[in-house]
């Protein structure tokens, strides 16, 4: 049994680990980024730049993963001040974190972010959207529950030479398997229900995708 110090001590540095794989930057090609990773992007996506961390501690592995999609559906056509299209995927965990209690510590900070996506997803709406000069309409923000997941978007029509009175989705999406963590977002040309398609898809790859192997 672990004394409450070495608890203590053990959660600050597997916090100061998971933190620090929270904003990798984006370095690596796509030919370094792992195969499992890059099957993370939907159907028709192909992977570009990402990053792959591990950081090892005397507890576990700290672990961080991230790809941005060069080419994926719903990048074209699109207005440009309305928001520029993208697709990025970023996991991160850490073998520490996969019993109580600090896995219970892994939740709340998947937990957190869920809270908050709402608010972000409103400032882009606030921000970037409704500011747009080619935007003509803007849906309602909805968020959503998925059987492995959980999504929060809008919908909104823009009307330019490129993309006449056109729809474009904004996505943000979270899933978790035990202390693992994923969170993707995208902007792409294309209607709420097939960017839905999109997401359902991610969340399905990330099912299936085998965590013990990053770490080895």
């Amino acid at each position: 049994m672990l004394r409450q110090g070495h608890v203590t001590g053990r959660k600050r540095l597997a916090v100061v680990t998971l933190a620090a794989l929270i904003g990798l930057p984006l370095l690596a090609a796509a030919d370094d980024i792992p195969p499992s990773i890059a099957a993370l992007l939907p159907t028709g996506a192909e992977p570009g730049k990402g990053s792959f961390t591990v950081m090892e501690s005397e507890f576990g592995k700290t672990f961080g993963a991230d790809v941005r999609a060069s080419s994926f559906p719903g990048q074209r056509p699109s207005c440009v001040y309305a928001g520029t299209t993208e697709l990025y995927i970023n996991i991160k965990g850490d073998t520490a974190f996969e019993n109580p209690p600090m896995l219970d510590m892994a939740i709340s900070i998947h937990e957190q972010e869920i809270e908050r996506a709402p608010a972000a997803m409103s400032s882009f709406v606030s921000t970037y959207i409704k500011g747009g000069p080619d935007v003509v309409s803007v849906g309602e923000l909805r968020e959503e529950k998925r059987p492995n997941g959980h999504i929060v978007y809008v919908e909104y029509q823009e009307n330019c030479s490129s993309h006449p009175n056109g729809a474009k989705t904004r996505l943000s999406g979270f899933a978790r398997r035990g202390a693992t963590q994923l969170d993707f977002q995208f902007v792409v040309a294309l209607d709420s229900a097939a960017a839905l398609k999109m997401a359902d898809e991610i969340l399905a790859n990330f099912g299936k995708l085998d965590i013990a192997s990053l770490t080895q």
